[in-house]
């Protein structure tokens, strides 16, 4: 009998090894996975902050992209204009051609009135 209880203290010190065995490795475990924790929240944090970063740029670019469209629309509206302009510049260029073609022949149509008349007084007298 005395052998047995001897026997049965060596094996459960051996358990008992064994499970310290165990939890050290647990233990170690543990803070490895404590270490990748903090290795991923440093990550998470840092594409946390890309992202901020990103988005800011995005609406910087956003507004630039605004104030293009406002140069733009101002720079289509004078063009309008300036068409406008034209097309009202090139309509007085047509009347005043008009309106000299209309004069040269009043012009000389009184040429000839006065060659007439010239040539009538020449037989009156």
């Amino acid at each position: 009998m005395d052998t047995k209880p001897h026997h049965t203290i060596e094996y459960y010190k051996s358990e008992i090894v064994k499970k310290d065995e165990i939890i050290e490795k647990l233990f170690e475990e543990v803070d490895e996975l404590k270490e990748n924790q903090q290795e991923h929240n440093k990550v998470v944090e840092k594409l946390k902050n890309e992202t901020e970063s990103l988005t800011q740029d995005n609406h910087k670019k956003d507004q630039f992209i605004e104030s293009l469209k406002t140069y733009y629309n101002k720079a289509l509206d004078k063009i309008n204009n300036y068409e406008n302009l034209l097309q009202d510049m090139q309509q007085r260029e047509n009347d005043w051609k008009k309106r000299e073609n209309e004069w040269i022949k009043q012009h000389d149509k009184l040429d000839e009135l006065r060659s007439h008349l010239a040539k009538s007084l020449e037989k009156s007298l």
